[in-house]
């Protein structure tokens, strides 16, 4: 209940609100663009989410955990907008970030429409 508490007031801030909406739509158009990579990359990135999480209920964990939470956000609404955004490697399309989750199974970045409504 502390963590739900600290990220309601959280929310309440409209910058931190804007982040979150930054980084959903962020995720939405890279797994529509991109397909298995990036779903593959997101879901690394939802692990590493989790992971910030505490396990207990103690207060100064979840303001840490809080903290925490708006640094990952920031710092992955950085790196995906630099990723998705920059002209791709020459004889690719798929961003270098998403090019490891291809390579462990995540897809591959030569097969597969490219679609570009946005």
């Amino acid at each position: 209940l502390a963590l739900y508490g600290f990220m309601c007031e959280w929310l309440q801030v409209p910058d931190n609100r804007s982040l979150l909406y930054r980084f959903l739509d962020l995720k939405a158009r890279a797994i529509r663009w991109y397909e298995k990579p990036a779903e593959a990359y997101f879901v690394t990135q939802r692990d590493r989410l989790d992971a910030l999480m505490p396990s207990e209920e103690d207060a100064d964990t979840a303001v840490d955990a809080v903290a925490a939470v708006a640094r990952f956000l920031a710092e992955e609404v950085d790196r995906v907008e630099a990723a998705i955004f920059s002209m791709p490697e020459k004889g690719h399309y798929l961003p270098s970030l998403f090019a490891g989750e291809a390579a462990s199974g995540g897809g591959s970045d030569t097969c597969g429409p490219m679609v570009l409504d946005d």
